[in-house]
C-alpha cells in the first residue's frame, strides 16, 4: 500500500511540474511586441500571468510589484498570496477594452517570462494590485513607473489594505524592502 502511494504521488508530482513547465518554458513563449493584444489564460502567482498572442502561449512577470507566493507555508502569507493571484486573474479579465502588454524594451528574465506591465483597457493591472494592497512595489530595481506605484503603495499602507492589514506580513514586506535596497 506505501508502495503505491508513493507511485500516484510520484506521478502527479511529476504532471504538476510539467504542466507548470509548460506554461513557464521558453521555448513556448512568444517574443510580445510592446502594444500587442493578448488573451488571458491565468494568473500563476500576483505578479505573474500566462497569456496567448496569436495562438502562442507566454508568461509575463509584472514589472514593479512583487507578490508573496501563494503556496507559502505560513497562514496569513499564503492567504495574503492566494489573494493577489485571485486579484490578478480577476484584473486579466475584467474591465473595458483589450489586454495589453507594454514595455520601453524587450527584456526576460532568467525563467524565460516577458518583464512588461499589462493594461487592460486604461487601467494598469499591476498599479491596481498595489492599490488594492495585494503587492508590494518591487523596488530592487528601478522602472519607468516606480514613482506612480511608490504613491499607491503609500496610501494603501496607510489605509491598511490588503498585505498592509497584516502585521507578519506588513514586517515581511518592510524586510523584503530592506534587502533589496541594499542589494542595489
Amino acid at each position: 500500500m506505501i508502495m503505491l502511494l508513493c507511485c500516484v504521488s510520484t506521478y502527479f508530482t511529476y504532471q504538476v511540474q510539467a504542466r507548470r513547465k509548460g506554461l513557464k518554458g521558453k521555448r513556448n513563449a512568444a517574443q510580445l511586441a510592446s502594444g500587442t493584444k493578448l488573451e488571458p489564460i491565468k494568473a500563476i502567482d500576483g505578479d505573474e500571468v500566462s497569456v496567448k498572442a496569436g495562438g502562442t502561449p507566454a508568461v509575463v512577470r509584472l514589472l514593479g510589484i512583487k507578490a508573496f507566493s501563494a503556496s507559502a507555508a505560513e497562514g496569513d502569507i499564503q492567504s495574503i498570496g492566494k489573494a493577489a493571484r485571485r486579484g490578478a486573474d480577476k484584473l486579466l479579465r475584467a474591465g473595458k477594452g483589450p489586454l495589453v502588454i507594454e514595455y520601453s524594451k524587450f527584456k526576460r528574465d532568467k525563467h524565460g517570462r516577458t518583464l512588461a506591465y499589462l493594461r487592460r483597457g486604461e487601467r494598469d493591472i499591476g498599479l491596481e494590485l498595489v492599490r488594492r494592497g495585494l503587492v508590494m512595489v518591487y523596488t530592487r530595481y528601478k522602472f519607468a513607473r516606480q514613482a506612480l506605484y511608490l504613491t499607491a503603495e503609500a496610501k494603501a499602507r496607510a489605509q491598511e489594505l490588503g498585505l498592509w492589514g497584516s502585521p507578519k506580513a506588513t514586517v515581511r514586506a518592510t524586510a523584503l524592502k530592506a534587502v533589496w535596497e541594499a542589494d542595489r
